[in-house]
């Protein structure tokens, strides 16, 4: 292969551990699924009351979902077009930063405002094309 005068040889632009990193974070991604997600909504939402181990369980389900459809908003440039959907990242963001409180009382509260954040986002997110409704 015979080079162009002045012109620098190819070279890949991410080195081994970048690539392997990459990889890594591809393989342990997962695909939103809405449906799950609305799921696990109804039951912070719509279920009262809540056991300390419902609580634990919505909290370990809610978090990550949250945290994909706040990644997604921000990603697809939602928050910035939506003003609407920028305040709810920001909101979420500052919930997701909050420790839930031991009280029960208090901790149902925060699963309930949770899973109202995350279906918001949601149904934003939808409205805007950045996520497929689900059927």
């Amino acid at each position: 292969m015979t080079s162009v005068a002045g012109s620098t040889p190819w070279s890949p632009p991410l080195d081994v551990l970048a690539l392997q990193d990459l990889l890594g974070r591809l393989q342990a991604w997962s695909p939103l699924n809405a449906a799950d997600v609305l799921a696990e909504v109804a039951v912070a939402v719509d279920e009262w009351p809540l056991s300390a181990e419902q609580v634990e369980t919505a909290i370990q389900r809610l978090m990550p979902s949250l945290k994909q459809l706040t990644g997604i908003a921000v990603s697809t440039g939602a928050s910035r077009s939506a003003p609407y959907i920028s305040r709810l990242v920001q909101q979420a963001r500052a919930l997701q930063s909050q420790q839930p409180l031991e009280e029960a009382t208090a901790a149902r509260s925060y699963v309930q405002r949770l899973g109202w954040y995350t279906g918001e986002l949601l149904e934003q997110l939808v409205r805007a094309g950045c996520v497929k409704e689900t059927v």
